[in-house]
């Protein structure tokens, strides 16, 4: 059938918000009419604060698209001078999940904002995002990077390997069931961006708990050490650096719990609650 709008020309959506679509009353005897979204159609219109061109310009982002033989789904990360690095509300929008995307079969994948999982990720400036997915174990999945013409350089860095490799546009990555922790997106916007930089100090440092009993800290240089106290000030969990920039504690009870980072040059205090 044919879309009818009325109204502005143009109308954003903020995430999770809802809409009706209402068949014209002159195509009402033509049947069953299918109505679809697809990822061209997401788009973010800029932010208070931003240098980003005329009044009503709307930009894209990066896109990783997790592909498997269960389905598919897209995590966005999109950048502003105005961002906050770590998740707001207001901008950016959790990764929806329960217990039951462990072993989904359709792979759900994610970028961190701060302490959370999230399918899009308005940042200003981090120079190391942690990128995840949750899929079924044993099941192979295809990550698709796209939109990397937002940025002036891409990378993917591996902690297991230690390794970097540059990102291209359609560059892909070929999974074997979940992965939290391992991969992380190294980025820096496209100019014009009004960004002098990427931060560096205790923003770096990202403390987040995505799975059950596992707080993960990561950093773009090596880690000297990762504490994890409960909320009677015990410490439960202290970890030293040998070169990492991944250091992981896991065996913890669901909980809340504050956990210190440290790098040579800076640390971080986050307070989160763990499965």
């Amino acid at each position: 059938g044919n879309w009818t709008q009325t109204g502005q020309e143009k109308t954003l959506l903020p995430p999770y918000g809802a809409f009706y679509a209402e068949r014209a009353e002159d195509n009402a005897e033509t049947g069953n009419v299918t109505v679809r979204f697809t990822a061209d159609m997401q788009t973010f219109a800029p932010t208070a604060g931003d240098n980003s061109g005329q009044s009503g310009a709307t930009t894209t982002g990066v896109r990783v698209t997790a592909q498997s033989e269960g389905g598919r789904s897209t995590a966005v990360v999109t950048f502003s001078e105005s961002a906050d690095n770590d998740f707001a509300a207001a901008e950016d929008a959790q990764l929806l999940r329960d217990e039951s995307l462990t072993g989904a079969d359709q792979p759900y994948v994610y970028t961190v904002a701060g302490t959370t999982a999230a399918a899009v990720n308005r940042v200003r400036d981090l120079a190391q995002i942690p990128l995840g997915v949750f899929a079924a174990e044993g099941k192979s999945v295809m990550l698709t990077f796209t939109g990397l013409d937002a940025t002036e350089r891409a990378a993917l860095y591996d902690a297991e390997l230690q390794s970097e490799r540059p990102l291209h546009e359609g560059d892909q990555l070929s999974l074997t069931g979940s992965s939290h922790g391992r991969y992380f997106l190294r980025l820096v916007p496209a100019e014009p961006t009004g960004i002098a930089g990427v931060t560096d100090g205790e923003e770096s440092i990202t403390v987040y708990s995505v799975t059950a009993g596992e707080v993960i800290a990561s950093a773009p240089e090596a880690l000297t050490r990762v504490e994890v106290y409960d909320t009677a000030g015990r410490r439960v969990r202290a970890l030293n650096g040998t070169g990492d920039t991944v250091l992981r504690a896991d065996g913890l009870t669901a909980g809340t719990y504050v956990v210190r980072a440290a790098t040579a040059s800076a640390q971080r205090t986050v307070k989160l609650v763990v499965e």
